[in-house]
Formats: C-alpha cells, sequence, structure tokens
C-alpha cells in the first residue's frame, strides 16, 4: 500500500514538472543561400579639389549710347529680344542735322556753280590763279560740310553692333538721348564664360589653355572650362586673380549664373564604391558587407560623389566585400558567383525560356512542386528579364514563389492558380 502510494506521489510529481515547463518557440528560419555578385573595397586614386567660385559672363557686351542729342523718336526694341547685326534699335529724331545737311547741299552747289564759272574765266587769263585756287578749296569745303551732315543724320538711327540679346532697357520714347548717355545693353549669348577670382595659393596650377571642370548650379551635369585670360595682377583687397574660363554652349546656360570650377591641387587614395551599394535610411546611409558568408547591415560615412562612385569615409576598410545593387536581405547566406557562372545561368534560361514556351502550365506547375531546382532558379532568371512578378512566401521572401505579369499576356495564355502552386 505505502509502495503504490509512492509511486501515485512520483507521477503527480512528474505531471506537475511538465506542466510548468514553458512552451519552447520554435528556432527562426533559416534563409535560403542566394547567388550574389560582390564588390571589393578598394583605394583608388582620387585629385583633391578646391572649389573656386564664380559667375557666367558674356564675352561680348555692349552698352549702346547716342553719339548726337536728339529725342528719342522710336524704341524698336524690348528686353531679351534677339537682334541681327545692322538691325535697327532706336530712332533719334534730329531736325536740327537734317537742316544743317540741306545748308551743306546749298552751299556746295553753290561752290560748285562757282568752280565751273572760274574755270572757264582762268583759261581766258581774266582771273588770277591765286583766285581760281580759293574757288576750289571753298567747293572742297562744302563737300567735306555734306559729308559731315551725311554722318550726323545717320548717328540719329542707332543700328545693333553685333548678334545678340538685348539685356536692358534704360531709356523710352520720348526722352533725350545725348553722348554718354546709355539707352540700352546688349550682349552675345553665344559665346560665355566664367568668371572666377582664384586665391594666389594655387593661382600657380592655372595655366592658359588647360581645361578644368566647371559645375553651374542651374545645369544638371558638368561642363568643360578652358582657361581663356588670367589677370597678371592680384587684387590687393582678396589677394586673388581673376580667371576666365571659356564655356561651350549649352541650353540653358545664361549670364549671372553661379558656377564653380575645380582646380586640382593634390591626389590622395580614397575609398570609393559604386553609388548604387549605398541605402539611404532618413538621415543614416547604410551599406551591406559580406562576412562569414552572411550579409550585414553596417552604417558607413559618405563623402564626395565621384561620377557612378562615391567615397567612403569611414565605416568599412580595404579589402572587405559588399552587396552593390540587388536583393538583398539582412542575415540572409550568399554565395559569391565564379567565374563562367554568368555564361551557364545564360545557357540555362535559354533552355527554360524554350520550355516555357512549349507548356508553360506544366512548367510552372513543375517549379511550384520542386522537381527541378535548377529549373527554378533559370525561371527566376528568366523572369527576371521577362518582366514576370514575384509572389511572396510564407516568410515574406520573394524568390518563394512566381507567376507571369498578366498585362503582358495574351488572352489564351495559361496561368496557374496559387492554389495549383
Amino acid at each position: 500500500m505505502f509502495l503504490r502510494r509512492g509511486l501515485e506521489l512520483i507521477a503527480l510529481g512528474v505531471l506537475l514538472l511538465a506542466g510548468c515547463q514553458k512552451e519552447q518557440p520554435p528556432g527562426p528560419q533559416s534563409l535560403p543561400v542566394a547567388d550574389v555578385r560582390v564588390q571589393r573595397v578598394e583605394l583608388k586614386p582620387h585629385v583633391a579639389t578646391e572649389d573656386v567660385v564664380g559667375t557666367v559672363r558674356p564675352k561680348l557686351q555692349s552698352v549702346i549710347e547716342a553719339k548726337v542729342s536728339g529725342q528719342i523718336e522710336k524704341m524698336l526694341v524690348v528686353p531679351g529680344q534677339q537682334v541681327k547685326t545692322g538691325e535697327t534699335l532706336v530712332q533719334l529724331n534730329v531736325r536740327e542735322i537734317q537742316a544743317k545737311l540741306d545748308e551743306a547741299l546749298a552751299l556746295q552747289e553753290q561752290a560748285q556753280n562757282d568752280l565751273k564759272r572760274y574755270s572757264m574765266l582762268v583759261e581766258k587769263r581774266a582771273v588770277t590763279q591765286q583766285e581760281f585756287d580759293a574757288i576750289q578749296t571753298r567747293a572742297r569745303v562744302a563737300k567735306a560740310a555734306v559729308t559731315q551732315a551725311q554722318t550726323n543724320l545717320a548717328y540719329a538711327t542707332i543700328i545693333a553692333p553685333f548678334d545678340g540679346v538685348i539685356t536692358r532697357k534704360l531709356t523710352d520714347v520720348g526722352d533725350l538721348a545725348s553722348p554718354g548717355k546709355p539707352l540700352l545693353e546688349m550682349e552675345d549669348t553665344k559665346s560665355l564664360r566664367l568668371e572666377a577670382a582664384v586665391p594666389e595659393a594655387i593661382v600657380g596650377r592655372v595655366e592658359m589653355g588647360a581645361k578644368f571642370s566647371v559645375r553651374i548650379e542651374a545645369l544638371p551635369k558638368e561642363l568643360e572650362g578652358v582657361v581663356g585670360e588670367i589677370a597678371p595682377a592680384a587684387d590687393p583687397n582678396s589677394r586673388t586673380f581673376v580667371v576666365k574660363f571659356d564655356l561651350p554652349a549649352e541650353s540653358g546656360l545664361r549670364a549671372g549664373q553661379f558656377g564653380r570650377v575645380a582646380i586640382p591641387v593634390s591626389e590622395t587614395p580614397v575609398l570609393r564604391v559604386a553609388a548604387s551599394a549605398v541605402i539611404e535610411r532618413g538621415q543614416m546611409e547604410l551599406i551591406f558587407v559580406v562576412a562569414d558568408k552572411h550579409a550585414h547591415l553596417r552604417l558607413v560615412k559618405t563623402g564626395k560623389r565621384i561620377g557612378d562612385e562615391i567615397e567612403l569615409v569611414s565605416g568599412v576598410d580595404p579589402a572587405e566585400q559588399l552587396l552593390p545593387q540587388q536583393r538583398r536581405r539582412r542575415g540572409a547566406s550568399v554565395r559569391g558567383k565564379r567565374r563562367g557562372d554568368e555564361a551557364r545561368e545564360e545557357r540555362e534560361a535559354q533552355r527554360h525560356r524554350a520550355c516555357h514556351a512549349r507548356n508553360p502550365r506544366n512548367c510552372f506547375l513543375a517549379r511550384a512542386r520542386g522537381v527541378d531546382r535548377d529549373c527554378d532558379r533559370g525561371h527566376q532568371d528568366h523572369e527576371a528579364r521577362e518582366g514576370h512578378r514575384p509572389l511572396p512566401g510564407p516568410d515574406g521572401d520573394e524568390h518563394a514563389a512566381w507567376e507571369p505579369d498578366r498585362t503582358d499576356r495574351g488572352p489564351d495564355a495559361v496561368i496557374p492558380s496559387r492554389a495549383e502552386s
């Protein structure tokens, strides 16, 4: 009896201990191994530059003024208007000059008549040679007076000195024009240059004809500036030299814009990677680094962008491997592709495209049941090229199942359902 009682107590204790144990949660599922292309972080030479700011200005610009006094009768242009060489800009009302021209023409006619009469008299020796010379001189003076009056009258029509655009209009109809008073401003927009003040410490690195990278804030791409002028003396206040960089013709480039010119000062090695490898999350910059055949997310600090690459200031060391822009997942196992893998995958993709064209339904069902893993991977490569969209699996992995994009297929296409796959 005591033995039976003891066995019951022992069984009860075992049941109590089993009931007090907490159910252990299932362990995390391991992620599938992914074939990826890795990029090695390397030190690459980089030319350090110093940016010098400047302003875009036209090579040819002019302030239009009148050479004679007169009231403005017609103003034929407005700011922003394109004009050609010799085109009339302003017409002045100069009646006084017209009156002087009429007077000069009358005196010239009288002098010509006197010259003809004295020519006949000098042949008959009726007048002296001295009197005839005086009449000749008076005829030449009258002719010169006509030429002067005609020139002044021509100044009443102000024309464009070159092809360009009107930038400013300083007067209007009814204003009095006089020598030294600006009427218009115009410039040639086809030839522009960047004028920058280069510090004396680096002006020695600038030579005539040298080419430098120029960035204009309003333009999306960089321009190539060629040194056209270098000031021989520095500004005593700023200790800088004015250097003018000739710019190529570019759409959107206008006078007055702000620009920077990069002047090389030294060459240093820096860590650079493809800009697509950097992930931006708010104000943080991250990259996936491969360590122990796993992808790890790491915080980095970037520097200047150089073309399609970006400088890494901190966060990685040389010779480390990272993942460029592709499907990445934190903690996933990765396997670098070896030489020849791309050719093999292309052959598999061609074989599976032919299989898919013959019987797309059986092809998808075979993949969904896991009959051929190589077939599945080949179809993923094929579908990625053909625009098929992935179906999320139970763990959120987009590689779990695939189906074709229904919008890219005809009405006779056979598409397996989610239940069948």
